[in-house]
């Protein structure tokens, strides 16, 4: 045989032992990456045109870690450090008051009530049931009172009408209170809400009874949502709005605002030179802002926040939009990166 004859052997011999070798081995996957400091992602909160949900955002999964209905609940209690109290769901526009009545079957007149909502700073001291506990003797006594919760309005923006509420006691981690209409009321209904060291708040529905609204502690990072203000009006004084914004985790989780350095500048060294706060509105709903000529809004510039959640990383965030690509509002989008 000449040699062209061996070396064509020879060729043929190194394929076939080659493709022998790739089909003894597992096809190699491709890799996924962990974040990496710097990279900007682009995030959208869904909360709809009609505001019909509200959204717990996850910067580390780029991702709505749970987006309930925002009418899923009414009364959020908290597992929280510290004083145990309850927040109303102020996105449908509830409220609520102490009567200073013992009794449920006393005569109670709402128009005679002083009807307050959260502030969404989440500040005990401005909290509408923030009467409900107090402490006495190192521990937490319950108020001997009727309050009277103002249900707010359903989707349909029909008032939903009023209950009774009497807290009895904190104990054992565990709230224990009754409800009952505030007309035809009847018997009161017995409820018991235990404390979840996993969550913030335990949530519940006077429909519904123990709803989940919120994701564990430890896998969100702002909130999307709907809540009563007080916004300023030409003639100095205030007036009560229901808006859309952004609240933080109240869990290890502070934040700064950003006005000096353009988005793209602000790196990790520039955590050193700002004072976080742990505010839940700092973010707020001013970001937006609406054109009543252009019946729109539009994004507020050279705002950026830098956030540092509760597993110890900063991200840097601004917002971009409150449009879909189908030019329908209640989507917010923002950039952030961590740093």
């Amino acid at each position: 045989m000449n040699n062209k004859g061996l070396n064509i052997i020879k060729f043929v011999a190194i394929l076939l032992i080659t493709s022998l070798l790739h089909s003894c081995f597992e096809e190699e996957q491709p890799m996924s990456l962990p974040e990496t400091q710097g990279d900007i992602k682009l995030g959208i909160a869904h909360l709809t045109e009609n505001y019909t949900y509200q959204v717990f955002y996850n910067f580390e999964d780029n991702i709505e870690e749970a987006n309930p209905e925002l009418h899923s609940w009414d009364l959020a209690f908290s597992c929280l450090e510290g004083t145990p109290h309850i927040r109303i769901n102020t996105g449908i526009s509830m409220k609520a008051a102490n009567t200073g009545k013992k009794a449920f079957n006393e005569t109670i007149d709402v128009s005679n009530l002083e009807m307050n909502f959260d502030n969404s700073n989440n500040s005990l001291e401005t909290l509408a049931l923030k009467n409900a506990f107090y402490l006495e003797n190192h521990q937490f006594v319950a108020n001997d009172t009727i309050f009277v919760i103002d249900l707010g309005k359903n989707q349909n923006n029909e008032v939903r009408g009023y209950k009774k509420v009497k807290f009895l006691k904190y104990e054992n981690d565990e709230y224990i209170f009754q409800y009952d209409d505030l007309e035809n009321s009847t018997q009161p209904v017995n409820c018991t809400i235990p404390k979840d060291v996993n969550l913030n708040y335990q949530y519940f529905s006077f429909e519904n009874g123990l709803v989940k609204v919120e994701p564990q502690k430890e896998r969100w990072d702002i909130q999307f949502t709907s809540y009563l203000t007080m916004l300023p009006v030409e003639d100095g004084g205030e007036i009560e709005y229901l808006v859309r914004g952004v609240l933080l985790n109240p869990f290890n989780t502070k934040i700064v605002k950003v006005q000096d350095k353009d988005f793209y500048d602000i790196n990790i060294n520039d955590t050193s030179n700002y004072n976080f706060v742990s505010t839940l509105d700092l973010i707020g709903h001013d970001w937006k802002e609406y054109s009543i000529e252009e019946s729109a809004y539009t994004i507020v510039p050279n705002l950026n926040f830098i956030i540092k959640t509760s597993a110890d990383y900063y991200y840097k965030i601004r917002f971009v939009d409150f449009y879909n690509d189908e030019n329908q509002k209640g989507f917010p989008k923002f950039e952030f990166a961590r740093l």
